[in-house]
């Protein structure tokens, strides 16, 4: 049961972030590209109030099912995550959970650039609300020492989802 460990931090661009990654020698792992992502849910909201996350998503041609259990305590975003690659299309993946009463509750595309960093992967994502550096890893530690790399405050992270983080934008904006 693999754990993963994360934070978000909310940047206006990428230029400083990507000098920092070039000077800490990090490696470019995958170039911008699109990503797709529907999060599911039967009628009930069931899987949601459970703390937990099933999600589709498409990048660079694969299709990636994931179910994140509920959160655990710590200063980041931290949970064990299942995932699964799947050949059939983003379409064909959502029907087939839809067949069991589950079908998208949030849909969002984003560009996403992938970085490695020690034992940490560092994620460039812009979305519709906004920019942001995800920093991925299996422990905590790791998550911290390449925010600290990249000039971040590990305190300053971000443990939300970038739906709650929408709807936390669209609420202030109200």
């Amino acid at each position: 049961m693999p754990l993963e460990a994360e934070l978000k931090f909310r940047v206006e661009g990428f230029a400083r972030v990507k000098e920092a990654l070039r000077e800490a020698g990090a490696e470019l792992v995958s170039p911008e590209s699109h990503e797709r992502n529907a999060v599911l849910d039967n009628d009930a909201g069931e899987v949601g109030r459970s703390g937990m996350l099933l999600r589709v998503r498409e990048y660079r041609g694969e299709v990636t099912v994931t179910v994140k259990e509920p959160l655990m305590e710590g200063p980041v975003k931290k949970r064990a995550e299942h995932e699964l690659k799947v050949n059939k299309s983003f379409a064909d993946a959502v029907k087939l959970f839809g067949a069991v009463g589950c079908h998208p509750v949030y849909e969002y595309t984003k560009k996403r650039e992938v970085w490695k960093l020690g034992a940490a992967v560092i994620c460039l994502d812009t979305l519709h609300h906004g920019t942001f550096v995800e920093i991925e890893a299996g422990n905590e530690e790791a998550v911290f020492r390449a925010a600290e790399l990249l000039g971040f405050s590990p305190g300053e992270g971000l443990k939300e989802s970038y739906a709650a983080l929408e709807a936390r934008l669209r609420f202030s904006n109200s």
